[in-house]
């Protein structure tokens, strides 16, 4: 038996030309993923740098914060109450208003 024949691919320059066109928009697509995943990877260390940086200032920060809490209570002193939400009117003339507002 003779093997049957197969049609042979009817190629023009029009589809090899639009498979060329296809074939370059999707090296232009992963050159530009690509530079962007660069990019991101890129940033996102620039990011993890600074966060290890800000991490080591807050560190800091709560030390000093235990020591001067420490060495307050040592002093035996107390700490400034806590200001009152006067109005300006009330600051001007060191006392409570009569005048109602509203």
């Amino acid at each position: 038996m003779a093997e049957p024949e197969m049609p042979e691919p009817e190629t023009t320059t029009h589809d090899d030309a639009g498979l060329r066109q296809d074939l370059d928009l999707a090296r232009a697509a992963i050159a530009k993923l690509d530079a962007d995943r660069r990019a991101a990877r890129i940033r996102i260390e620039e990011l993890e740098q600074t966060r290890d940086e800000l991490q080591t200032k807050l560190t800091a920060q709560r030390r000093r914060l235990l020591v001067l809490e420490r060495q307050l209570e040592d002093a035996d002193v107390l700490p400034a109450p806590e200001a009152t939400s006067a109005s300006w009117l009330e600051r001007l003339f060191g006392g409570l208003t009569s005048a109602t507002t509203g």
